[in-house]
């Protein structure tokens, strides 16, 4: 029960209902719905709330959290974490520890899944 209510609260999250709520009022519901669901444990909500950490959209920007949260994603198989999670690795960045070897081949396993962006990542970096 609690991951259909964490899907339906992310999936809740993603949207407005035209004219029931300004701007500010939808996307202080939204990230408050998306927090909730990460903290339920799921997963398309923790890499998203890890985005919004590492980007500062609807939350301040906070890096070492995002780090966290993508490690999280990551270690669950999600490939855009994967390659989110791989690069800081590779950059010991946004509080991860260096490890280049890993990263890269978390990376490459982000690639096969068909991320974008990793597939177009240089090979040796």
């Amino acid at each position: 029960m609690q991951a259909g209510c964490a899907e339906a609260l992310f999936l809740y999250s993603t949207f407005s209902v035209s004219g029931s709520e300004s701007e500010d009022e939808f996307e202080k519901r939204s990230f408050s719905m998306l927090a909730r669901a990460a903290e339920l444990g799921y997963l398309p909500a923790i890499y998203a709330l890890a985005v919004c950490y590492d980007s500062g959209d609807l939350v301040e920007e906070n890096p070492e959290l995002a780090g966290k949260l993508f490690e999280s994603a990551a270690s669950a198989k999600i490939p855009k974490a994967m390659y989110r999670h791989g690069l800081n690795l590779i950059h010991g960045s946004n509080g991860i520890s260096l490890n280049k070897q890993l990263g890269l081949r978390l990376v490459q396993e982000a690639a096969h899944n068909g991320v974008e962006d990793a597939v177009n990542y240089p090979k040796g970096e």
